[in-house]
């Protein structure tokens, strides 16, 4: 009767939850830089449905949107509210803390960059050559990404390779390129 039981408890708990289906037991690592591009799409997608009044994301929903499991967003989730820019609903509904046009990109990158209350391990005595370069690229990047809040980032039009009208202004400029030589 508990095997049945059991069986039947997994089975209803993987069909609620496909995203541990696809990974069983493994353990999820992912960089610095992924860590850091999940941070800021959840801010921004939260941003976004907070300002158009609609319907607020969960952990799942931003997953399936951007093609993750939701259980990536787990730690990230957890940095963003105790850095007070995120809160979490009852339902998981994912709301921002503050006004998105106070919050800044400086603000997100610092929650998962910086240390917390919650992290288990604090210290470490670093040399004062690797303590300066850490001082050096807070202070480059901290004035530009300060200057730039969640609606702005919003606002702004995109260009790169996602944005197919820039895609091909780029295939344009390369074949002038090519033709000039």
């Amino acid at each position: 009767s508990w095997v049945i039981l059991l069986i039947g408890a997994q089975t209803a708990f993987y069909f609620q939850n496909p995203d541990y289906l696809q990974l069983g037991y493994r353990q999820l690592n992912i960089g610095n830089r992924m860590r850091e591009q999940l941070a800021l799409s959840v801010m921004l997608l939260v941003a976004d449905s907070f300002r158009n009044g609609g319907q607020p994301y969960t952990s799942n929903m931003i997953g399936l949107k951007l093609g993750l499991p939701g259980l990536l967003l787990s730690p990230v989730k957890g940095r963003l509210v105790n850095a007070g820019l995120l809160e979490v609903g009852s339902r998981d509904q994912l709301l921002p803390a503050c006004d998105p046009g106070s919050i800044s990109v400086g603000a997100v990158f610092e929650a998962i960059r910086s240390d917390h209350d919650t992290d288990i391990f604090h210290g470490g005595r670093w040399p004062a050559k690797v303590e300066n370069i850490f001082a050096e690229l807070r202070t480059l990047t901290q004035e530009p990404l300060n200057s730039i809040t969640l609606y702005q980032l919003l606002d702004q039009q995109p260009v790169g390779p996602g944005d197919r009208r820039g895609a091909r202004r780029d295939r344009a400029a390369i074949a002038r390129h090519a033709i000039r030589r």
